[in-house]
């Protein structure tokens, strides 16, 4: 039968699977699952399976799902006593309604707030408001009532972090497989990165900020006038094998090479997409760079399952996560 009706939990076999908002390939994707993580499937369509994703109605390709008994669960998240509290460290902290900087501001916490605990996920987490439902504060904002320590690593607070966003202007860089530029998909990745540094508390400076072509030699000139703690070039890859995926971070000078394996640690766990490791990169912006820096290849643009997720706002809140978490592991040590 081609359609049917059921309601019970399926684990996801890909590495990643797209979340279409149709059951259609030609649909948009409104984001992806990691392999291992268990779904509740409410009807079945014609090789396709609906499930919710983030609160809305997705479909995803039944081929790539195998049955569990497992309880379902859209990403992990990591259940905390009701009677364990945080304290905001911060001003004007935002309160948003999701785990990431994409998800809408619902609110505003001030230093010495205290929440009780619902919830955390990676390094969000979920408080319970003051005047009934929840809300999501990122966790280097808070510290444990317990020990008084932050729930995440630590802030960026006095540190400066240039963003590159790469190409501009006349200069498209690489060309998606459906006419999309590069240089516009590093533009809004710069942006998100950009919203997620601050709330962690760093200054952040942008070599561009529109749609305009900067030298190379500028972008690196950026660095020694600050000066920057670390340079954080956002790049995408372009293949004639259409099959090749994976995220590359790429340094030049050995000093920057431990900044670019804990930002690539972080993208490898949390972005989905392949690992294609960390490399040496004989690039202008490394190469002249005065301070440390480093150039992430962030997928393939002429993979269309890479594009697909690339494109998702979720796809841009991870890996901002993972660039503000590697900067925060790096700078910890």
């Amino acid at each position: 039968m081609s359609v049917s009706a059921e309601e019970s939990t399926y684990g996801v076999g890909a590495s990643t699977l797209i979340v279409r908002s149709q059951p259609d390939i030609q649909s948009n994707a409104i984001g992806y699952i990691k392999r291992n993580t268990v779904v509740t499937v409410s009807e079945k369509r014609f090789g396709w399976a609906k499930i919710d994703y983030n609160g809305q109605t997705g479909w995803v390709a039944s081929q790539f799902l195998y049955p569990t008994n497992k309880t379902a669960t859209e990403s992990p998240t990591q259940n905390v006593q009701s009677d364990q509290k945080v304290t905001v460290n911060a001003s004007g902290v935002r309160i948003r309604k999701g785990p990431g900087v994409n998800y809408a501001i619902r609110g505003f916490a001030n230093s010495g707030d205290v929440f009780s605990i619902v919830n955390q996920q990676g390094q969000w987490v979920q408080v319970r408001l003051n005047g009934g439902g929840t809300g999501w504060i990122a966790g280097w904002l808070v510290s444990s009532s317990a020990n008084n320590q932050p729930t995440g690593q630590q802030s960026l607070k006095g540190y400066s972090i240039v963003l590159d966003a790469g190409h501009g202007g006349f200069d498209p860089g690489a060309t998606a497989y459906n006419g999309l530029y590069e240089k516009t998909l590093t533009i809004q990745m710069a942006q998100a990165v950009a919203e997620q540094l601050r709330e962690a508390g760093a200054t952040v400076v942008m070599t561009r900020s529109d749609d305009s072509y900067v030298t190379l030699a500028n972008r690196v000139s950026v660095s020694g006038s600050y000066p920057a703690d670390a340079f954080v070039s956002i790049h995408y890859n372009a293949s004639p094998i259409l099959s090749t995926s994976g995220i590359t971070t790429y340094y030049y000078d050995d000093s920057s090479q431990g900044l670019a394996q804990d930002i690539q640690q972080e993208l490898a766990q949390q972005t989905g997409l392949p690992s294609d490791g960390v490399r040496f990169g004989d690039y202008y912006v490394l190469r002249n760079n005065p301070e440390k820096a480093i150039l992430m290849e962030l997928g393939f643009i002429s993979n269309p399952n890479d594009l697909a997720l690339i494109q998702t706002a979720q796809y841009r809140s991870n890996v901002a996560n993972a660039v503000t978490q590697g900067l925060m592991n790096y700078f910890g040590k």
